[in-house]
């Protein structure tokens, strides 16, 4: 598969201010981190009905559009979770919010520049372990600090376009909305135990889905324009484990390493100042593949 437009990101030059430890388990102030922002919302008082929430708004986009939750949202007329939100990223009007739609998203920049793709996706791995929130006002809150930020004006000259949202940045700001309505749903004051559920296995999903999915369609333009027939056995893979799994599709640590290589790293390779990362020769032969130009 071969990219509408070369791929542009310089993935070398972002190496160092993109460079991330991986990070096992559940840190315990990233969990506090959580619990915070799930009392924060929990404070919020419901609207009397989805047709008539109480909105929340928080810091705008850099180009001034509209960042909030409604409340209450779809799952709680749907008698699922009194907790629920609406995230809302520029179109006060647009419609319910779908993991799906993000996924696109994503897919879609993979393959326009399937090596901004990987630095959209770490940034993603950085959201869900809350890396780049800090405090404003004594609640946590998206605010990259100046390298990160630049990464994503750059990020947005390139692929902006593509999100739904017009912008990385409200791809990300989204995400990050996602990601804590999810938290306030399944880590409730009686449920925040299970550490992994919610936001951070939501966001990991949303690493390895699109991932898999550009993979796939990379691979099967390569095999139907040599002549053989396409082996669709890593979609229905995923397939399967969103349906074993109800919708989270988790990569392994190794997967994490290589989608996000040369930026995640383990604190061994951090120590030693390494980037580099060998990638297996058939991941090669099909990244490669999705655009020519590769730097």
């Amino acid at each position: 598969m071969v990219s509408l437009f070369p791929m542009v990101w310089n993935k070398v030059q972002w190496s160092k201010a993109l460079r991330t430890l991986y990070v096992p388990g559940v840190p315990r102030d990233v969990q506090h981190k959580r619990e915070q922002l799930i009392d924060e919302a929990l404070g919020w008082e419901r609207g009397e009905s989805i047709e008539a929430p109480k909105y929340y708004h928080l810091q705008p986009l850099s180009d001034g559009s509209a960042v909030y939750f409604a409340k209450p949202g779809k799952e709680f007329k749907e008698g699922k979770n009194v907790n629920d939100m609406r995230p809302v990223v520029k179109d006060s009007d647009q419609k319910p919010p779908t993991f799906a739609a993000v996924w696109s998203d994503l897919t879609n920049i993979a393959l326009l520049d399937f090596e901004a793709f990987r630095a959209v996706l770490l940034l993603v791995y950085r959201n869900a372990f809350l890396m780049d929130h800090e405090l404003q006002d004594g609640h946590w809150r998206y605010n990259p600090q100046k390298e990160i930020h630049q990464c994503i004006i750059e990020l947005n000259e390139i692929v902006g376009p593509i999100p739904m949202y017009g912008s990385v940045e409200g791809l990300l700001r989204f995400i990050d909305l996602l990601g804590w309505n999810e938290d306030v749903k399944y880590l409730g004051p009686n449920k925040r135990g299970k550490e992994r559920i919610g936001r951070i296995n939501t966001f990991l999903t949303c690493i390895r889905i699109p991932y898999q999915t550009a993979l796939f369609m990379g691979e099967h333009q390569r095999e139907v324009q040599s002549g053989g027939s396409a082996d669709y056995t890593p979609l229905y893979d995923i397939m399967q484990a969103l349906i074993k799994s109800r919708g989270i599709c988790l990569p392994s640590k190794e997967d994490l390493l290589q989608i996000l290589n040369p930026y995640l790293l383990e604190k061994s390779e951090m120590s030693i100042g390494t980037v580099a990362r060998t990638i297996p020769q058939h991941q090669k032969i099909i990244t490669n593949n999705l655009d020519s130009s590769q730097p």
